[in-house]
């Protein structure tokens, strides 16, 4: 287990009244403990992405001022360096689901921002580090 974990950003759910509630499986895993990536995307956007057994870190990179934040994320292991790793932004105001492929080189995304931003790409993984 990874120590200097940084805090949670935290804003309760808003879950609307009447939803169904959120379906997990037990299938989780936490292969990803101690790994750090930094990964850009073609459209010049550099991310470091830090996992510690109950969180992830992130930030965006090259521009000032840009925080840290960490969040609560599950993930599970597709196959031998695949895995899929998801986090709702706080308030479930949005998500973020990564495809990362250790042994190619890539991260791939599917996510809703906050403002309705989506995402959908493919980044580089540039440094991958195994604390």
């Amino acid at each position: 287990m990874v120590t200097g974990k940084p805090e949670i950003n935290t804003v309760p759910n808003q879950i609307a009244p009447g939803s169904r509630p959120d379906e997990i499986g037990e299938n989780s895993t936490q292969e990803l403990d101690g790994h750090q990536f930094e990964y850009q995307y073609p459209t010049g956007r550099r991310y470091r992405i830090r996992f510690y057994d109950d969180r992830l870190s992130f930030q965006l990179l090259g521009e000032s001022n840009n925080p840290v934040r960490a969040l609560p994320y599950r993930a599970q292991k597709v196959r031998p360096g695949l895995y899929l790793v998801h986090w709702m932004i706080p308030g479930r105001t949005g998500h973020v689901a990564l495809v990362i492929d250790i042994p190619r080189g890539k991260v791939h995304v599917g996510a809703l921002m906050p403002g309705q931003q989506e995402l959908f790409d493919e980044a580089r993984i540039e440094k991958h580090v195994k604390y």
